[in-house]
């Protein structure tokens, strides 16, 4: 589960513990725990954006960019290492890449376009998300490894297509990842 894709098992998955009562006992099965197992996809990315928008909130996002990459390392580390490449998962420097991508995109472009990106951040984040990886496979491809991640889940069968040509920054609305 933890190195499943975010299209093949969404955010995660609910583990359930039933105590299972001997056949003909008149005494149901109880639950006795639950716990949510998160994709290192997920958390890679809810981490990402997490750290970007509240570095935007503080409105110190410049002069945070050392702090914000060593606290995305160090956060990042503590749940990566369920990253098994023989189950083709994306090795850590993909999305230390695409933490850096990001930051780019939110802090060190023109004004106009740091606001865009921004109102994308905290308005639809998915789309963001999409222009991260886009933006992040021009600038390392043939250089680094860049990979994708889908973000259409297999288990949403009316889900729309992504068009990055229609976007259109939104009024404020609360959008999660």
């Amino acid at each position: 589960m933890a190195n499943s894709s975010l299209f093949a098992s969404e955010e995660g998955a609910v583990l359930t513990f039933i105590r299972r009562n001997p056949e003909g006992s008149p005494s149901p099965d109880s639950v006795i725990s639950m716990c949510k197992v998160k994709s290192v996809e997920y958390q890679a990315l809810k981490l990402l954006v997490d750290l970007l928008q509240g570095a935007v909130e503080s409105e110190n996002i410049e002069r945070a960019q050392d702090g914000l990459f060593t606290q995305f390392v160090k956060e990042f580390k503590t749940f990566s290492r369920n990253i098994d490449e023989a189950l083709d998962s994306h090795p850590e420097t993909f999305y230390i890449d695409l933490f850096s991508t990001a930051f780019s995109m939110v802090a060190k472009k023109s004004k106009k376009d740091m606001e865009m990106y921004q109102e994308l951040l905290y308005n639809d984040t998915v789309k963001f998300i999409v222009l991260v990886l886009k933006t992040n496979e021009e600038k390392n491809s043939g250089k680094r490894y860049v990979g994708q991640i889908d973000l259409e889940s297999q288990n949403l069968s009316d889900s729309a297509p992504f068009d990055e040509d229609k976007i259109q920054p939104k009024a404020k609305k609360t959008a999660t990842i």
